[in-house]
C-alpha cells in the first residue's frame, strides 16, 4: 500500500501532444492517460496531416472520409470506407506498415514521458491497438489498465476499462469501426466489475453516450449502485472538460487534450 497522498493528472485524447503534456505535469505524482494515445485517425475538425493513416496513404484517407460523410447522409453504401478500415486496421495490405508506424511513435512518445519520472497509467482508447500499447507499457514500466484491472494508491482503488462497446461507435455497431471495440456484453461486464471493486473508475467511453443514450441506461444504474465514487469518461469530440454529479457520485470528463490541452487534477 502506498501511504502518501498522490496528486493525479487525468488527460484524455492526448494524440501525441507529448511536450504539452509534460508541461502540464509539474507538481503531480501520477498521470492517468485515458486513451487515444496516438494520432492514429484524425478527430472531428482536426487536420488530416500528422495522423498515421494519412501518412500511410493520403489519397485513400481523403477519399474514405468523403465516402463516410456520404454514407452518413445515406447517399453511399459506405463500401469504400469499410474497405479502407479493413485495409488499414484489420489485417489488410497496410496493416504491417501501420503497426511499424504505431510502434515507432509509441517508442518516441513513451521515451519523452519516461524522462519526467512520473508514475504513468495508460487506459487504451478506441483508436489504440491494445496489444501494442500493452507491449510498450511493459517495456517502459508503465501501468497498463484494462479489463477492470485495479491498482491501489494510498488505500484507494483505481480501475480501468479500455476501448468502447461496439454499440457506441459512429454507426451504432452496424460494422466494426475502431481498432478497439468490445462486444456490448463484454464491455458492460467489465464496467460493472470496475464499479464494484474501485473508488475511481476510468474508461474511454464517450460522455454523451453514457449520459444520454438509452443503450447506456444499465451502465448508469450500475454506476449509481456500485462502490465507485468517481467515474472518468472520455472520447467525445467536445474539447472542454466538465463535471457532473449523480447523488454523491461524480462524473468527470477531462476534455480533449489534443484540442484544448485540458485535464483534471485530483488527489487520492
Amino acid at each position: 500500500m502506498i501511504s502518501v497522498s498522490y496528486r493525479v493528472f487525468l488527460a484524455g485524447d492526448v494524440r501525441e501532444k507529448w511536450d504539452e503534456l509534460i508541461y502540464r505535469l509539474k507538481g503531480c505524482d501520477l498521470v492517468i492517460i485515458n486513451g487515444d494515445i496516438l494520432n492514429l485517425f484524425p478527430s472531428l475538425g482536426s487536420p488530416l496531416a500528422g495522423s498515421v493513416v494519412y501518412e500511410l496513404d493520403k489519397n485513400m484517407t481523403q477519399r474514405a472520409l468523403l465516402d463516410f460523410a456520404d454514407y452518413k447522409q445515406r447517399t453511399s453504401d459506405g463500401s469504400y470506407f469499410r474497405d479502407f478500415l479493413k485495409t488499414m486496421f484489420f489485417g489488410g495490405e497496410y496493416y504491417v506498415k501501420l503497426v511499424d508506424t504505431i510502434e515507432q511513435r509509441l517508442e518516441k512518445g513513451f521515451s519523452i514521458l519516461k524522462k519526467d519520472e512520473k508514475k504513468i497509467v495508460i487506459i487504451p482508447g478506441n483508436l489504440d491497438f491494445p496489444q501494442i500499447v500493452r507491449k510498450y507499457c511493459a517495456l517502459f514500466d508503465f501501468e497498463y489498465l484494462d479489463n477492470s484491472r485495479t491498482l491501489e494508491f494510498n488505500g484507494k482503488f483505481v480501475s480501468g476499462v479500455g476501448g468502447i462497446p461496439d454499440i457506441s461507435n459512429p454507426v451504432n455497431g452496424e460494422f466494426k469501426f475502431f481498432p478497439y471495440e468490445k462486444n456490448r456484453d463484454e464491455y458492460f461486464k467489465e464496467f460493472s466489475s470496475g464499479t464494484e471493486k474501485s473508488d475511481l473508475l476510468v474508461t474511454h467511453l464517450g460522455a454523451d453516450f453514457f449520459m444520454n443514450d438509452n443503450n447506456a441506461q444499465s451502465l448508469r444504474e450500475r454506476f449509481q449502485k456500485g462502490h465507485a465514487r468517481t467515474l472518468v469518461l472520455s472520447s467525445d469530440d467536445r474539447p472542454h472538460k466538465f463535471a457532473e454529479t449523480i447523488g454523491k457520485k461524480k462524473i468527470l470528463w477531462p476534455g480533449s487534450f489534443e484540442t484544448d490541452l485540458s485535464g483534471i487534477f485530483l488527489k487520492i
